[in-house]
């Protein structure tokens, strides 16, 4: 199924301005269809949850900076695949073995 810019924000949480500006500037682009116009699969929208509940705590540009290195090295899976959290001082990921330092 895919979702439109309007319902992906309805369902994440996360402001049109915001899914727009974050596939500007491809911090998290659509999965279906990254081109006017922008469709969304399921695990972009719980993406955006899990951006949107990061954005409470620290800058997009931090998330940003964190969410690169996952891109270009060994975590190629979807966002949601991953578990995130924030202790005041830097994003965590959490793998099945550690909990990883990734900003």
């Amino acid at each position: 199924m895919a979702y439109d810019t309007y319902m992906a924000s309805y369902l994440s949480g996360a402001t049109v301005d915001q899914l727009r500006r974050w596939a500007r500037n491809k911090i998290l682009m659509p999965e279906v269809n990254d081109h006017r116009p922008l469709f969304y699969s399921f695990c972009d929208i719980v993406a955006f949850r899990a951006v949107a509940k990061l954005r409470a705590f620290t800058s997009l540009q931090r998330i940003s900076k964190a969410l690169k290195p996952l891109k270009d090295q060994v975590f190629t899976g979807h966002l949601p695949a991953y578990r995130f959290g924030f202790d005041g001082r830097s994003i965590k990921l959490w793998t099945e073995d550690e909990l990883l330092d990734i900003d």
